[in-house]
């Protein structure tokens, strides 16, 4: 969890730096100028002639879309989050030293697998950098440098697009440089995105947790048998109950307009398939592709 803060502080996710701040501004402008709107204009004008790649293209952009409102959301919410997290951790640090050690073992059990969830993730996430934003031009410019008496064409960048106002195919010079600025913006995509969701799943395992110590505390009063200590222990379960519940109503208001388009994301990934799928020809790549972003 710890990693995941530090990413999202250089990107400028938080409110420590206003410096920083702007940083994360700037992604998210540079992101809906150099990748979705390009993208947006590539559904429009090829969805007639190339319709497999105009819908590869627009699961792109809901995907990318998905990673924008999310950290637009975190940027205008940074303050409150941050403390919702400080707050967690200061109640988790502050409970779990007066449990007893059972209840301690199982806490450190959830703890781990947060931190193996979240390690897993990252990692797959650091995976789809080098597949999906370096492999693809690498591969080309190896090709480019060992078939040199061979004219090949320019593929499309990482993300499928049509920039409109220049052809970015018309010489190697031109595509190298729209494939750089696409490859370091769509591996900072994944990056954000992937550390935005790890915060997110973070704060809600914590909260989780937060619940389950105190029902764990609640069937331990009954071993408590003096009356002052037992005012005592019932005074600090309802202040962590009632920090849990401030802070899970503070994330479903964070969430609620996420998961709203996450599921109306459903609806259209689920009506792409369907059209591609009664297409004459097939194509299964595309079909796959599709199928993981209906997963993810």
């Amino acid at each position: 969890m710890k990693l995941v803060v530090q990413i999202l502080q250089a990107l400028g996710f938080t409110s420590e730096n206003g410096d920083r701040v702007a940083r994360a501004k700037a992604f998210v402008a540079v992101t809906v100028l150099w990748v979705i709107l390009p993208g947006l204009v590539y559904v429009v004008r090829q969805h007639s002639s190339n319709f497999g790649a105009a819908m590869k293209s627009f699961e792109e952009v809901v995907l990318i879309a998905k990673v924008v409102l999310h950290a637009s959301k975190t940027i205008r919410n940074r303050v409150e989050l941050e403390q919702i997290y400080k707050d967690l951790e200061e109640a988790l640090g502050r409970t779990c030293d007066k449990l007893n050690g059972e209840i301690q073992r199982k806490m450190a059990v959830l703890e781990r697998r947060l931190n193996f969830m979240l390690n897993v993730y990252l990692r797959f996430e650091m995976f789809a950098i080098v597949g999906y934003c370096l492999l693809p031009p690498t591969v080309f410019i190896i090709r480019y440098l060992i078939e040199t008496d061979q004219l090949l064409d320019f593929p499309n960048t990482s993300f499928e697009a049509d920039f409109y106002f220049f052809d970015y195919k018309s010489s190697l010079a031109m595509w190298l440089g729209t494939s750089f600025i696409t490859t370091i913006v769509g591996a900072i995509v994944i990056i954000s995105g992937a550390a935005l969701d790890c915060f997110s799943w973070g704060l809600l395992y914590r909260i989780s947790e937060l619940f389950q110590i105190v029902a764990m505390r609640i069937r331990c009063l009954d071993e408590i048998k003096e009356t002052e200590k037992f005012h005592v222990e019932l005074t600090n379960l309802i202040d962590v109950q009632e920090l849990a519940n401030r802070s899970a109503r503070k994330m479903e208001n964070f969430l609620s307009e996420l998961v709203l388009y996450l599921f109306g994301v459903c609806i259209c990934v689920l009506c792409a398939i369907m059209l591609v799928m009664s297409m004459s020809n097939v194509d299964h790549q595309l079909l796959l592709s599709m199928g993981i972003a209906l997963w993810y």
